[in-house]
């Protein structure tokens, strides 16, 4: 049987990558868009989309990793100075009070609406945009139900990270 810790590291290393490859072809594929409109006039109504869908993927996918691995950005004017026992306390309140009932709730929330959309192979709202809008509910859904289940796993853990 997989350890948790382990299958929830390649799970959340897995999504990483693939929003790292999202970053790289949205800044290519930027490039392309900006040569093709300004210096050859030849605009693609279905660019933007295509931007706003790999932006989503690299900014929503790797949301579960950033708090597995503790890469949050903090502003701890008291925090740096507590004994560990007092950061795992702090921590483990944090992320089973406030993280964890938080993003559970924002993801049951997408959760119809993503059905919905599913169920109605939702399109872009945009003039000839590229159909498959229902992936971006579902990334969402995705996103935040795994933050919500990372943060409930490392708020069970003795301490949720190395101090």
């Amino acid at each position: 049987m997989t350890e948790p810790k382990g299958m929830m590291s390649r799970i959340t290393n897995g999504a990483a990558a693939v929003a790292g490859a999202a970053i790289i072809a949205l800044v290519v594929i930027q490039i392309i868009i900006v040569i093709l409109r300004y210096i050859f006039s030849y605009g693609i109504p279905w660019g933007l989309d295509l931007l706003v869908y790999l932006f989503l993927i690299g900014s929503l996918l790797p949301l579960p990793l950033v708090v597995w691995e503790n890469h949050n950005v903090r502003v701890d004017i008291f925090y740096q100075g507590y004994r560990p026992e007092k950061k795992t306390a702090l921590d483990r309140f944090g992320l089973a009070f406030l993280l964890f009932p938080s993003t559970g709730y924002a993801a049951y929330t997408t959760w119809h609406p993503m059905l919905n959309s599913w169920r109605l192979l939702e399109a872009s709202p945009t003039l000839d945009g590229l159909p498959g809008y229902f992936v971006l509910k579902t990334i969402l859904f995705l996103s935040l139900a795994g933050i919500s289940l990372v943060s409930l796993v490392l708020a069970l853990r003795k301490r949720p990270w190395a101090y």
